[in-house]
């Protein structure tokens, strides 16, 4: 009974990264927009994504969870100059349907993680699935 249910979380874990890993060829080079409406940001601009990674901090209980960093090219985003891209509205809906378009089938789910775990480069966002 164990192999059967380990074979069948194998293979839920194997099918979302494998969209997980589309969505990253899909996200490469797309362009989100802010629309300074976010918490931490009042500008208005065009950010490009450079690339993202995927922790997967899932328990042992069936809950999966993972930790999306999306990589910003400092040329569309300086956090030092333009602040954080975290809450804006605009960016993660604009996210949000890049992945939804890659077929990745938890796009409603993806949302920001706490402004501390934000970093200079990326977006700090969080998928949970129960």
């Amino acid at each position: 009974m164990k192999s059967k249910v380990l074979s069948r979380c194998h293979l839920w874990y194997y099918k979302f990264m494998k969209t997980i890993l589309e969505a990253n060829k899909e996200l490469r080079g797309a362009i989100l927009h802010t629309n300074g409406k976010g918490l931490w940001s009042p500008c208005k601009k065009a950010t490009k994504v450079k690339s993202i990674d995927i922790e997967d901090v899932s328990d042992s209980y069936g809950n999966h969870h993972y930790y999306v960093n999306v990589y910003l090219y400092k040329s569309t985003w300086n956090t030092n100059t333009d602040g954080l891209v975290y809450t804006d509205p605009q960016w993660i809906k604009e996210l949000r349907e890049v992945m939804r378009d890659a077929g990745f089938k938890h796009w409603k789910k993806i949302d920001y993680t706490e402004q501390g775990m934000q970093g200079d480069d990326y977006v700090s966002l969080e998928i949970h699935i129960k």
